[in-house]
């Protein structure tokens, strides 16, 4: 896993719609975007996958240029504490309650670099700052800070056998 991590939120306009749309229309086979947006890739935008007769990677699919939000895995401890949070709010009267507390601190937890032109990172003692997740919010709303956050999680399990587990 040397590989640096960088989440491009789906709605980003620089993905390429249109190819996106019409290979997943052409093709009943997966899209290798889905792979990447799960963190099957581990959210390397350079990570070949083979695609209708071809080799793709997320990257092939930008034509502008995106916000990039860059992430880490999360510490043991951290996971600990997500983990605990996710089991009280998934059997609180036997339905899950929103999970929005726990992808919010999974994002601060997580993220360790923006390149964007609307959102500055700023972050003091590994967590990001208020002031910065606030722009996060002003910017793409909660949507956005959830689905950084869970591609933060989603990076954060165990290593597989495939990536070199040891």
């Amino acid at each position: 896993m040397d590989a640096k991590a960088t989440f491009i939120y789906p709605d980003d306009p620089a993905w390429d719609a249109d190819r996106i749309e019409r290979e997943s229309a052409e093709n009943e086979e997966e899209h290798p975007l889905a792979a990447y947006w799960r963190g099957d890739t581990r959210y390397d935008l350079h990570a070949r996958t083979p695609y209708a007769g071809e080799e793709v990677s997320a990257g092939d699919y930008i034509t502008g240029e995106p916000d990039r939000y860059h992430l880490r895995r999360l510490s043991v401890d951290q996971i600990a504490e997500v983990g605990d949070l996710l089991a009280r709010e998934w059997t609180r009267e036997g339905e899950h309650a929103s999970l929005q507390t726990v992808w919010v601190k999974c994002a601060r937890f997580g993220l360790s670099g923006i390149d964007s032109r609307a959102v500055q990172y700023e972050a003091r003692g590994g967590r990001v700052t208020e002031g910065c997740m606030r722009s996060l919010f002003d910017h793409g709303s909660m949507p956005l800070i959830v689905a950084i956050g869970q591609a933060a999680w989603n990076l954060s399990k165990p290593i597989t056998e495939a990536e070199g587990k040891r």
